[in-house]
């Protein structure tokens, strides 16, 4: 839920910045992906300890 909620926003926000400045967009783009990465290990990190 909390990945489609980051994801979808983030998509349309990368559209009008590709309209924009498609470096812009590359760097947002990046930026979620790489929150996405780091909040699903997060989340696999308090699974394995408890």
């Amino acid at each position: 839920m909390i990945s489609q909620e980051l994801t979808l926003p983030t998509a349309a926000g990368a559209r009008s910045a590709l309209n924009q400045r498609p470096s812009v967009a590359m760097l947002a783009y990046l930026v979620s992906a790489i929150l996405h990465i780091y909040f699903s290990i997060y989340q696999n990190m308090n699974e394995l300890e408890t």
